[in-house]
């Protein structure tokens, strides 16, 4: 069976825009918010309140999106926004039993808390991640989980905890990708 080509539409614009937003430290450049915002625009409109991978995903994308782009942060209200947006992903994420977005997803929310130093509901979402890491295998996704873990335990303090993250991190990639 063929997909819709709505269906098609919300998928080619998560994927046009997960780059710039989630892996927005591997670009050399930031594209500008008007280039990439009718994607966001077109993939919303076509994806419909329906739990889909595809709304998750694009949720997840409009979680990053404050801080994803050449032109600096967004204002406050599109912060508050985008963490609300991440908290949706999440929820859609964990009825559709894709702990894979959901920990993408949480990654998001957690954008607007590390953002103003907030290490202690940073860490809260850590750990709501690393409750996930049992069921992912990727091993960026695991890689990240497991250095955010690490990162917010040890700025508020636990030490023992940041050093067992970060190891963790450490055999969750290695394996499977040495290079990183």
């Amino acid at each position: 069976r063929r997909p819709s080509s709505a269906k098609l539409r919300q998928d080619l614009c998560a994927k046009a825009l997960e780059v710039p937003t989630r892996t927005r430290g591997s670009m050399r450049t930031r594209p500008p918010r008007a280039e990439a915002s009718p994607y966001l625009d077109l993939g919303m409109a076509s994806a419909g309140a329906t739990d889909s991978e595809e709304l998750a995903r694009l949720l997840i994308v409009k979680a990053f999106w404050p801080a994803s782009f050449g032109e600096g942060r967004g204002t406050e209200q599109e912060e508050l926004e985008a963490r609300n947006s991440g908290e949706q992903a999440a929820e859609v994420a964990l009825r559709l039993n894709r702990s894979d977005l959901a920990s993408a997803a949480l990654d998001g929310v957690g954008q607007f808390f590390l953002d103003r130093g907030l290490y202690g509901p940073s860490n809260r979402l850590a750990e709501r991640r690393l409750e996930l890491a049992g069921s992912l295998t990727d091993p960026a996704e695991l890689g990240d989980i497991f250095a955010m873990g690490a990162w917010c335990a040890y700025h508020i303090g636990r030490y023992r905890d940041a050093e067992r993250y970060a190891d963790r991190g450490v055999e969750a990639t290695m394996a499977a990708a040495p290079n990183w």
